[in-house]
């Protein structure tokens, strides 16, 4: 009977330090409905805490949603401060 056989893409690999805040980092950066003066992301227990400023062009933008986006984020806390863009 054959050993075991251990497929290279079946195994995790282990998670660098701060992948998670880095994805979300470029989620939030790619939207274009944002426009951050500053910006930080922490991890907590399953997901992240956002803090620092944002311009929104939309008044509904919801920049929770849009961190949740990225896989293993299932909450946020959200304290960012939120201002309108000037028409």
């Amino acid at each position: 009977m054959p050993g075991a056989i251990t497929r290279t893409s079946a195994r995790r690999l282990p998670e660098k330090p701060h992948a998670l805040e880095a994805q979300v980092h470029r989620e939030l950066l790619a939207d274009t409905h944002l426009d951050f003066s500053s910006l930080v992301i922490r991890r907590i227990p399953n997901g992240v805490c956002l803090q620092g400023v944002v311009e929104v062009d939309q008044p509904e933008a919801d920049v929770s949603s849009c961190a949740m986006r990225v896989r293993g984020v299932a909450s946020v806390q959200n304290r960012l401060v939120v201002r309108h863009k000037a028409k």
